[in-house]
């Protein structure tokens, strides 16, 4: 038996998830949920837009989920010149619904961001890997 780091309780030598507390006691998994959290941190001082939806500590990767309405202001205004019918069909079409993107982040062993799922959100790699000076 040992002690769990986090409550104290009294716990399996070979558990690596404490059954009083829930914490991981791996300690590599446990600097993956570390690596995580700043991620997550990070993502909601910079990109609130941006939603964790699941981790995987298998392959230190993060699912992200981002919303908008696919709404353009511009052709909208272009059908409003067809008139008035177009422009309020695109409008109740587009308002009406959200839409979703995934992203999957991947993660080097260091805590960096080695590779984002979709080649036009690499800015999000960028700009991370950037603010923690990897």
């Amino acid at each position: 038996m040992k002690k769990c780091p986090f409550c104290a309780e009294e716990i399996q030598d070979e558990a690596k998830k404490c059954k009083h507390c829930g914490e991981l006691i791996d300690e590599k998994a446990s600097k993956t949920k570390d690596l995580f959290s700043r991620y997550e941190q990070w993502l909601k001082q910079n990109y609130p837009m941006y939603q964790v939806v699941s981790t995987n500590g298998e392959d230190k990767s993060i699912v992200l989920n981002k919303t908008y309405k696919p709404f353009n202001p511009i052709a909208f205004l272009i059908l409003l010149l067809f008139g008035v019918v177009p422009g309020l069909i695109y409008a109740l079409v587009t308002l009406s619904g959200n839409k979703i993107i995934s992203l999957t982040v991947y993660f080097n062993d260091n805590g960096s961001v080695k590779d984002i799922n979709r080649s036009n959100f690499k800015f999000l790699q960028d700009k991370y890997n950037q603010s923690q000076n990897f």
